[in-house]
C-alpha cells in the first residue's frame, strides 16, 4: 500500500488535532500530501464563536460570518503546523461528519483517512454514534484511527 493522498478530517478540537503527526509521517515515507477537512454541521452553537459576545445584537447571517471566519482562522494555525511540501488542500464543508468525509474521500479518491476516537460512551454515543466507526464502514478507502491515550478504557 501507498499513501498519496492521506485525508485528515478536523472538528478542530485537542482530540482531532492528534491525528496530524501521525499523518504527516506518513505523507513523509510516503511523499503523500495532507488534505485537511473540516465540515460545519447544521447544529449551531453561540458559544462557539469567539468575539460574539461585544455585540449587543446580531442577525444570524453576521453570525455566521464570524463562525466561517473562526473557523478559517483555526484551520489556518493547524495547516501552518505541516510542512510545506506535505500540504495538499484544506476544506470546509456543511453538513453531516461522516457523510462529508467519506464523499469527499471519494471524489478526491483518498488513499487513506486518519482521525481520532473521540472515547464517547453511554448516551451520547448512542444518540450521536461515532464519526469515526461510521467513516471505518463507509470509507472507500483505508483508514487509520487515533486512539488518545486519556480516553483508553481500563478494566475493572
Amino acid at each position: 500500500m501507498e499513501f498519496h493522498r492521506i485525508l485528515v478530517p478536523t472538528d478542530l478540537s485537542e482530540y482531532s488535532r492528534r491525528a496530524l503527526e501521525p499523518a504527516k509521517r506518513l505523507a513523509e515515507a510516503f511523499g503523500g500530501k495532507i488534505d485537511l477537512l473540516y465540515v460545519e454541521t447544521p447544529e449551531f452553537d453561540f458559544a462557539a464563536v469567539p468575539g460574539l459576545e461585544e455585540f449587543p445584537s446580531v442577525s444570524l447571517e453576521e453570525v455566521h460570518s464570524l463562525r466561517h471566519k473562526s473557523t478559517e482562522q483555526l484551520l489556518s494555525e493547524l495547516w501552518e503546523k505541516i510542512p510545506a511540501r506535505l500540504r495538499g488542500e484544506t476544506v470546509i464543508r456543511s453538513g453531516t461528519p461522516f457523510l462529508e468525509i467519506v464523499r469527499y474521500a471519494r471524489e478526491r479518491e483518498t488513499d487513506l483517512i486518519v482521525l481520532t476516537t473521540h472515547g464517547r460512551t453511554g448516551l451520547k454515543y448512542m444518540i450521536m454514534g461515532s464519526v469515526a466507526e461510521k467513516v471505518v464502514r463507509k470509507a472507500p478507502c483505508a483508514v487509520l484511527t487515533i486512539k488518545v491515550k486519556e480516553l483508553s478504557f481500563e478494566y475493572p
